[in-house]
């Protein structure tokens, strides 16, 4: 099993359940799981269109956001077509943001990080998505997020829940970091069958269910 299997049959079970909640808890930062699905799928097929049905080991992007619930159609969007998602830590100074990035270069960088602390960091032209914009990214470096997803995803049908390809779960889904207090910020990868199994462990562990 993915990382995002159980979560699309669950959407699809419960889908005006509340899913996540970011902030005071008002009706702008609650989302269901029928809005948090809506949001993945759309990553999902904007992904798809611009590296392909089935992305090769190269591709891989990276996020570096704060609590919103972007990261998580992002990241859960990139599980659905099977691109390994870097998750860098907004603490991190300009050389050590520098330094992960320049180890290992993203297809597309996901941030909601001012135009001038990325100043410096070795990217290509383009690579950012200003997630804090909708339509045009902060200084002209990349686009919005917004513009993203109509730029890579408008030739797909908004309703298009299928389709997507089968991901094996011994792919490589989370590229993770050290703090880099010791040095140099470490990555470690873990597959979508790692992940799952730290999650049913937990759910053994701890008696979690989904009353």
């Amino acid at each position: 099993m993915t990382v995002v299997r159980g979560f699309l049959s669950h959407s699809l079970r419960s889908p005006a359940r509340v899913s996540i909640v970011v902030g005071a808890g008002g009706p702008d930062t609650t989302w269901s799981y029928h809005e948090l699905r809506r949001g993945v799928l759309a990553v999902a097929r904007a992904l798809r269109a611009e590296f392909g049905m089935v992305p090769g080991p190269e591709v891989r992007i990276a996020v570096l956001l704060g609590n919103r619930k972007e990261f998580l159609e992002i990241f859960l969007g990139a599980a659905v077509v099977g691109i390994p998602v870097m998750v860098l830590d907004p603490a991190w100074s300009e050389a050590e943001l520098a330094s992960v990035l320049e180890d290992t270069v993203p297809a597309r960088l996901f941030s909601d990080t001012s135009a001038a602390a990325l100043a410096e960091v070795p990217l290509p032209a383009d690579t950012v998505v200003d997630v804090a914009e909708s339509d045009s990214g902060a200084g002209g470096s990349g686009p919005g997020f917004a513009e993203w997803l109509r730029r890579f995803g408008e030739n797909e049908p908004s309703g298009c829940d299928g389709g997507f390809g089968a991901v094996p779960d011994s792919a490589p889904f989370y590229v993770g970091f050290t703090s880099g207090s010791t040095g140099r910020p470490k990555g470690a990868v873990r597959s979508h069958r790692s992940w799952v199994r730290t999650f049913e462990h937990y759910t053994s562990g701890f008696g979690i269910s989904e009353a």
